[in-house]
């Protein structure tokens, strides 16, 4: 855990009485040491990452493989369609042959 250091800040009185009926709401029935402390570092954690992340230049990410199932697939479809697709209405099924 990384060593803590003192922040003072001046905010406005309903923004702290807001902050303390959320601590209060979010954590019902747990301990109450250092809640305050926790919410605001992560209130500023997340606000630092949110700016930060927008500072980036944005990179392409690329897609995921194609899944070896979903390629199967269109192997079965593709020959299903070149070899049943004349005799095969758009409502009809295929059913399993039992010989």
């Amino acid at each position: 855990m990384a060593k803590k250091v003192k922040l003072q800040v001046w905010i406005p009185e309903p923004l702290y009485e807001g902050l303390l009926q959320l601590i209060a709401g979010k954590y019902v029935k747990t301990c109450t040491g250092g809640l305050l402390s926790y919410e605001v570092a992560l209130a500023l954690k997340n606000w630092i990452a949110l700016h930060a992340q927008a500072q980036k230049p944005s990179t392409v990410v690329k897609p995921n493989p194609t899944p070896k199932v979903y390629a199967v697939w269109e192997q079965v479809k593709d020959y299903l369609l070149k070899n049943y697709y004349l005799d095969l209405k758009p409502t009809q099924q295929l059913t399993l042959s039992t010989a």
